[in-house]
């Protein structure tokens, strides 16, 4: 395999708003055998973080809610730090890469709330998918966004009902409740079908991927993007690694940082 050895990272910590390596649902899948005879090739890496990344949100007191039914509070299970930082990473593929199959379109992707919080709270899907946001609590919620990625607003709805929202653009869409302010989710729109959560120990795979010149992307809420630039070979491994955040001294200018943001549509 051969890389290219100039390496774009993107910083902007502190400028957006405060599961073994799983591949993108859509990610293609194929025989080992099948994959080599068309010189696909699995795409590894590893991200490192060595500190805590991410505000752990707080969920307020019933009270502030409670007209009638009273709705359980969900909270952050105790988990090492390190290791939800690592899983709270998204990783995709930029470049000229094949268009996702007609199946593809037809993958189920869904963000609860459940407990007044949303469930999953970060989740990733390729351009052109819906989402589904079911109501799981036996009160209203009212899902928006005002994110340039896709801007929304469903209206407020009760238990067991639900909305969609389909995802035309790239970017990151930030999701929250009208009604509960506690509620933050986010939905990463990846440009393609190639994507991944990297798992609690930093390892990410993305597999059947195509001959060819590839930007990686890493994506953490806190940290900002982080890029690689890769070439894949037939019948070469490849492989991108990342550590987020960047030392200080490595950090570029905010400048840089805020026009990535706004490439990918953050608001």
């Amino acid at each position: 395999m051969r890389l290219l050895t100039r390496v774009v990272v993107v910083w902007a910590a502190g400028l957006l708003p405060a599961v073994a390596a799983l591949p993108g649902a859509d990610a293609p899948a194929c025989a080992a055998p099948k994959c080599a005879a068309a010189g696909l090739v699995e795409i590894t890496g590893v991200i490192t973080v060595n500190r805590k990344l991410t505000k752990r949100s707080v969920t307020a007191a019933v009270p502030l809610y409670q007209r009638g039914t009273t709705v359980g509070l969900a909270s952050d299970t105790a988990e090492d730090p390190i290791a939800y930082e690592r899983s709270r990473v998204i990783v995709y593929l930029e470049g000229s890469l094949p268009q996702a199959s007609g199946a593809t379109h037809h993958a189920t992707f869904r963000m609860d709330q459940a407990n007044r919080r949303f469930s999953p709270d970060l989740l990733v899907v390729p351009v052109g998918a819906t989402v589904s946001f079911p109501n799981m609590d036996p009160i209203f919620h009212n899902i928006f966004s005002l994110s340039k990625a896709k801007e929304f607003d469903l209206g407020s709805y009760d238990k067991g009902d639900s909305r969609t929202v389909t995802f035309t653009k790239p970017g990151v869409v930030y999701v929250y409740c009208h009604l509960h302010p506690n509620m933050e989710g986010t939905i990463v729109v990846a440009p393609s079908h190639y994507f991944a959560q990297a798992d609690a120990s930093g390892h990410f795979h993305l597999p059947a991927v195509p001959p060819g010149e590839y930007t990686v992307v890493a994506w953490h809420k806190a940290a900002g993007f982080f890029r690689k630039q890769i070439v894949v070979e037939p019948g070469h491994a490849a492989a991108a690694d990342f550590l987020i955040p960047l030392p200080a001294e490595s950090q570029p200018k905010q400048a840089d940082s805020m026009h990535s943001m706004m490439h990918m549509g953050a608001h």
